[in-house]
């Protein structure tokens, strides 16, 4: 409960699929000559840290994406001030911190299609029910 407000957690698994294909416009994944920079702030349950090692509902759907597309990337973290500036100069290719941010990539369809992939195999509820609870 959130100011006087029950919080269902089936809008916020709808909010960030909305924000993956609203946020990232539509091109293809061109090869990559260096690892994409992700650009994170630290924040239960979406961004978490242990041992140097980063986990998290958002970290496990971006690291399973990743893999579907066959993407290297590297994280940072940052503030949410920071992830916006690094994401508007360019800096950064993607953000996280508890929603998903992309700034004009090449990589919303084949994101798309990942999600998309990882909702029909059961992938995304697991992970989703793994940090939220069943919805």
């Amino acid at each position: 409960m959130r100011n006087g407000r029950k919080i269902s957690k089936k809008p916020v698994s709808i909010l960030l699929f909305l924000c993956v294909l609203v946020l990232i416009p539509a091109d293809s994944v061109r090869p990559q000559e260096k690892p994409l920079l992700i650009a994170i702030e630290v924040m239960a349950p979406c961004v978490m840290k242990s041992d140097e090692v980063y986990t998290g509902f958002e970290i496990e759907l971006w690291e399973e994406i990743s893999k579907d597309l066959g993407l290297e990337f590297a994280y940072y973290e940052t503030n949410m001030d920071g992830i916006f500036k690094d994401l508007i100069e360019g800096k950064a290719h993607v953000g996280f911190s508890c929603i998903t941010i992309n700034h004009e990539s090449e990589l919303r369809e084949p994101v798309n299609r990942a999600l998309l992939k990882m909702h029909t195999t059961g992938q995304y509820d697991k992970i989703f029910n793994k940090w939220f609870g069943a919805y």
